[in-house]
């Protein structure tokens, strides 16, 4: 539901001569006005159902999973505090690992139950950075030079993701901070514990869809650049490729993202 301040005028929907656009009024105003007092408030805020927890994600891969603690602090990024994130911690760093003067609680690393780690800054300037930025900035030797080679042959647009030769949930991981990242304006939602998009049927009204596995490849191609990059002899060949359909399945069985709930009122045409 939406919240109308009376005496503007409502912009839901088209602007019709049946349906015209209209002035926000009040239906009825009691005679008196009496301030409800706090006990009343709370009564009446502990009718409301409890909110579920969301389902924890566990860790799935091999092993154990990066210390991201030890990780930091071997780099010098230096935490502010910390809190819990979906099963796991987020830490609020003390500045922003690309520019000292964002400081506050603007930046942030996080780290799932499932292993999954991302980084987020709050200011313009940065909302494009991600994880394997971080990592490639504090540890040099993180993502080898053939693929920083390879970025100029692809879209200087967009990250560059390695499909081969590693763990499916590094790839993963990588490919989902990007799209989380990109979602704006927001294409990808989750609703009923699946990933949605809306959509337009054959008379152009919106309708909700399930985002399959070749949707979900088609917002990746579009969102990164994915290669292989192979040794042959001497030379290090690098090869641009379709977003991995392994990868698109294995996103589709997350269930759970860190992506914005699809409510009612954004289906309404």
């Amino acid at each position: 539901s939406y919240l109308k301040l009376p005496g503007t005028l409502t912009r839901k929907g088209d602007n019709t001569a049946n349906r015209p656009h209209r002035i926000a009024r009040l239906l009825e105003v009691p005679d008196g006005f009496a301030v409800a007092r706090r006990e009343v408030l709370e009564a009446l805020a502990a009718q409301a159902p409890a909110k579920p927890p969301p389902p924890q994600r566990t860790y799935r891969g091999r092993g154990q999973p990066f210390d991201l603690a030890a990780w930091m602090q071997e780099h010098g990024i230096e935490v502010k505090s910390s809190d819990p994130y979906q099963g796991g911690t987020r830490y609020i760093l003390k500045q922003c690992v690309f520019n000292e003067d964002h400081t506050g609680t603007s930046a942030a690393i996080f780290q799932g139950a499932d292993g999954r780690i991302g980084y987020k800054c709050q200011h313009a300037e940065c909302v494009g950075k991600t994880w394997t930025d971080v990592r490639e900035l504090k540890e040099p030797a993180y993502r080898r030079p053939d693929l920083r080679e390879a970025q100029e042959i692809l879209d200087q647009a967009l990250p560059t993701i390695q499909v081969n030769n590693r763990q499916l949930r590094d790839v993963t991981s990588e490919v989902l901070e990007i799209l989380e990242k990109a979602n704006r304006p927001e294409f990808l939602f989750v609703r009923a514990g699946g990933l949605t998009r809306i959509a337009l049927n054959e008379e152009g009204y919106p309708i909700i869809e399930l985002v399959n596995e070749s949707a979900l490849r088609g917002y990746m191609t579009r969102t990164a650049n994915f290669i292989k990059v192979q040794k042959k002899k001497e030379e290090t060949v690098v090869t641009a490729v379709p977003p991995p359909l392994d990868v698109a399945r294995d996103i589709l069985t997350l269930g759970q993202w860190s992506l914005p709930p699809l409510q009612e009122g954004r289906i309404q045409a």
